[in-house]
Formats: structure tokens, sequence, C-alpha cells
């Protein structure tokens, strides 16, 4: 938690990286849980909604990665679906959190990305998906340059793929950025 303090203070930190959402909404969880001396969320305490208290910090975590200035990157585990006896699904693919929050997050990202990884030949191949429905859900993305795409993450520094794509869109946005902040651009 001071990492990502001092990440988020520093001017020099252009991304931040969460692995796992299910993780920290699990810090979160604990921290309520003691904030009011219960073991489990599902406490009923009068005049207090722990589920509400778990939602604004969500909402919260939200507005600060969209507003800091920095490239966030948050990976998150996602729930298979599920079907009742009828066959109609009950449970839809969605981000692995409490209640509606995945979806929450969902509908705030700018991009959501699945990552996998299927056998080709005798070797593992790792890729993002940006391809909308299927794993990644109805959510699709904002981000014109990236939506339906798959980039494929090499055996060696295979997140050179994604900083590669990323720095792609900056050089295509930038101009854009400093001209709309008053710095000119081209």
């Amino acid at each position: 938690r001071s990492a990502f303090r001092a990440a988020m203070d520093h001017p020099d930190v252009r991304a931040i990286g969460v692995s796992t959402l299910d993780k920290l909404i699990g810090w979160w969880q604990e921290e309520i849980c003691e904030a009011h001396q219960v073991g489990s969320m599902s406490a009923n305490i009068e005049g207090v909604n722990l589920w509400n208290e778990l939602r604004k910090r969500v909402e919260t975590f939200i507005d600060v990665s969209k507003n800091c200035g920095k490239l966030f990157v948050v990976a998150a585990h996602y729930k298979e679906p599920k079907l009742d006896k009828e066959g109609k699904l009950v449970i839809s693919h969605n981000i692995d959190a409490p209640g509606k929050l995945g979806s929450l997050i969902c509908s705030e990202a700018d991009l959501i990305g699945a990552c996998s990884k299927s056998k080709v030949g005798t070797k593992m191949q790792f890729k993002v998906s940006f391809v909308g429905g299927g794993e990644v859900g109805a959510y699709g993305g904002r981000v014109k340059e990236l939506e339906g795409k798959e980039i494929i993450l090499p055996e060696e520094k295979p997140w050179d793929a994604i900083v590669a794509a990323c720095s792609s869109l900056e050089k295509k946005t930038e101009p854009a950025a400093a001209k709309a902040a008053g710095k000119g651009g081209k």
C-alpha cells in the first residue's frame, strides 16, 4: 500500500499496475471489517451498510485512477458464466468482484483485455485480446486503436508488446493533449 501511494505521488511514474483487483478488494474488506470489529462483510450492524462502504472505496479508486494522469493497468480474474437447469444464463462473464462491483469497474474502464494462453505446436502462446464479447464480456473499450485487436506476447520480454502498443497510442494522442492543455501541439 505504501508503494502504491509512493507511485501515485512520484512525478516520474507514468504507469501503475495493480495485481490483482480481487486482492485489493480483499484488503478493503479486511479494513472495513476491522474498523467495525466484525469478522465478515455480511455482519449486521445497525445503521451501517458494510457493502456500501466497499462500493465507496471502489468508486474512489476509480476516480483516483481516472484523474491522476497515469496509466492504470488492473489485472483481475473473471467469473465463468453459470447456467441454471434450463440452460438460462444466471451469471455472465464478469470481473470477479462482489455484487455489482465488477460491472461498475468494467463500465468505467477505458479498455478491457482478456489474457489467455493456448498451445501452438509445442509451445505455449500468450495473448491479450481486446475483442469484445466472449471472455471479456460486452463492455468493449474506448481506445479505438486497440479495439478488436489481439496482441501476441513474445516469450522474451512479453510486456514489450504491450508497451509498444501503448507507446504508439501515446505518440498519436500527445500532440492533441498538449494542444488542449495550451502547450502547443502539432
